[in-house]
């Protein structure tokens, strides 16, 4: 393989696809942006290039909450295989909320389901949903 093939190789993630337990040089990290646009109950899908592991979820409020509005993400298109807990949106303009609990798994369906629930009136914010990954 050429040289400038393996930097390549190196740069996108192909050659970095675990990362290992009291590994000192690390892994890529990959961050998924999802854009949800409030009002009523909705879900957006991401279809994946790779499979991969989610360590960290957090969502920005691009408007102000209502009580019971809240973010869920799944590693399946149909939305029944959680990821995070109910984060909860109802918190003012660009407030940020995280998951409080996150199941490791590995999106071996390729994607990444944000549902956003809209505790009423259909007035859940618009927000950014952000999902830090690392290959799997």
């Amino acid at each position: 393989m050429p040289k400038n093939q393996k930097l390549k190789n190196l740069l996108d993630g192909r050659n970095m696809k675990t990362i290992l337990d009291d590994n000192a040089v690390g892994g890529i990290p990959l961050l998924f942006r999802i854009d949800m646009a409030g009002g009523a109950t909705a879900s957006i899908t991401t279809t994946l290039a790779q499979q991969v592991t989610v360590v960290d979820v957090w969502v920005q409020n691009n408007a102000a909450g209502t009580t019971s509005d809240s973010l869920q993400l799944f590693a399946d298109a149909a939305g029944t295989l959680a990821i995070t807990d109910a984060i909860a949106i109802t918190g003012a303009d660009k407030t940020v909320a995280s998951a409080s609990t996150i199941d490791f798994i590995t999106a071996s369906t390729n994607f990444l389901t944000a549902k956003e629930t809209d505790g009423g009136g259909n007035d859940s914010p618009a927000c950014t949903v952000y999902v830090l990954a690392y290959r799997a």
